[in-house]
């Protein structure tokens, strides 16, 4: 058709028709696209400070068609939160198929915390092998991660050693409390759970630290060592606490165990006994009353002496004996009766009494002592008194055989000569 509008104003000629062959050759494209088919967020797991932290792998579709004319996917993590890491690439990802563990996701571990984040992954549509139209940004997807990192318990033993010091068989002694922090520190912390695994002879445990402490706390209450006092001896040796770190989704982590020195001596209380060891006399024994009792004796014979031993008589260890004498004075020249501390289990104090019976007549004298158990720990223990009786009774000199009647005929002859000088006159 020929217009002549805006030319020769001659309207429109038809020109009629006429064939043109056209051949084409053209293909039609689509685009990539990617998506992210994990759940999020995305559970990076829980580790502890310095763990190697395993990798997560990313699954990603290229969700083009596959008929032939789609290009293939690339997909890169393009932007990551603090306390991730993140590695690979996905490459020339094919329609309708899928990468799992091209790209990985892990936490980083060398700081405790809840670690909450995000990871950005950018797609492009990719022409080579396809289109050949090069590379065309795809837009992105922003995945949320989380992960928890705790710092692991530290165990802070504050009490290094217990000492019960001196204590007698039979007492009932406290237990001692051990004092533990778990001196953890960080945003997330295991608590620190522990007990006392093992102690020496004479020593026993009870307690442990329950359900855990937990970042700064100190428990001075819960773990327990007691004493058994029924033997005497010295005990010693070490209490060996044991703890784990622990939280409520990994495994227990075994910590360092600790020892805590233990010491205490159960001693047996001073046991006084008064016995006679040699010399004259008798010792005659009434509960806590004793007389040493010489008998008749003869005015002008040689003087006697008694011994006596007052004997701290208990095994080792025990407490030492202390004496306090009230002397009265008397006829009896007494040693050893002056007050006296620290006699050991089995030593003894020897007491001497002299007595010269030089007038006819019945002679006594007491003596008091009142005894006490002393200890190094300052124990200074009422053990009662005992009351010391001496006794001698000196009779006259007897006349010699025979004397009693010479001495009758005698006063018969005086008589008679009396009797005879009378009649005379």
């Amino acid at each position: 058709m020929s217009d002549g509008a805006g030319t020769s104003g001659l309207g429109q000629t038809s020109l009629g028709t006429r064939n043109v062959g056209v051949t084409t050759d053209i293909a039609i494209y689509r685009f990539a696209d990617g998506v992210v088919n994990n759940e999020t967020p995305l559970d990076l797991g829980a580790y502890r400070v310095g763990d190697l932290a395993a990798a997560v792998g990313l699954s990603i579709t290229n969700t083009a068609a596959d008929d032939g004319f789609s290009e293939h996917l690339n997909a890169s993590v393009e932007a990551l939160s603090a306390g991730f890491v993140s590695a690979g690439t996905v490459d020339l990802l094919a329609p309708q198929t899928n990468s799992t563990g091209a790209i990985t996701l892990a936490v980083d571990t060398a700081t405790a915390g809840n670690q909450l984040g995000t990871a950005t992954v950018a797609f492009v549509s990719d022409g080579a092998g396809t289109s050949e139209l090069g590379q065309t940004a795809r837009g992105s997807t922003e995945v949320a991660l989380d992960a928890r990192v705790y710092a692991a318990a530290v165990a802070e033993v504050q009490t290094t050693s217990l000492d019960f010091g001196i204590v007698h068989v039979g007492d009932s002694v406290a237990a001692q409390a051990v004092a533990v922090r778990n001196s953890a520190s960080g945003a997330l912390t295991d608590v620190l759970r522990g007990q006392v695994d093992a102690t020496p002879a004479g020593f026993d445990a009870t307690g442990d630290l329950g359900a855990g402490l937990v970042a700064g706390q100190l428990d001075a209450t819960s773990l327990l060592i007691g004493l058994d006092t029924s033997t005497a001896g010295s005990f010693g040796g070490f209490a060996t606490l044991g703890f784990v770190s622990h939280n409520a989704e990994l495994a227990d982590l075994d910590l360092a165990a600790f020892d805590v020195a233990l010491n205490a001596q159960v001693n047996h209380y001073a046991n006084p006994v008064l016995s006679q060891d040699g010399g004259d006399g008798v010792l005659l024994i009434d509960g806590t009353d004793f007389t040493l009792d010489f008998g008749r004796l003869i005015e002008g014979e040689a003087g006697v002496l008694g011994l006596l031993a007052l004997t701290n008589l208990v095994p080792d260890p025990a407490d030492d004996l202390r004496a306090e004498f009230q002397v009265t004075s008397g006829p009896f020249a007494l040693s050893g009766f002056e007050n006296f501390g620290g006699l050991a289990a089995g030593d003894s104090q020897m007491l001497s009494v002299a007595f010269d019976p030089l007038v006819v007549g019945l002679f006594e004298q007491i003596v008091s002592v009142d005894l006490f158990g002393t200890n190094a720990s300052g124990f200074d223990g009422f053990i009662g008194t005992y009351t010391l009786s001496f006794r001698a009774e000196v009779a006259p000199v007897p006349l010699p055989a025979g004397l009693p009647l010479l001495l009758s005929g005698l006063g018969w002859l005086v008589w008679r000569r009396r009797g005879a000088r009378c009649a005379a006159l």
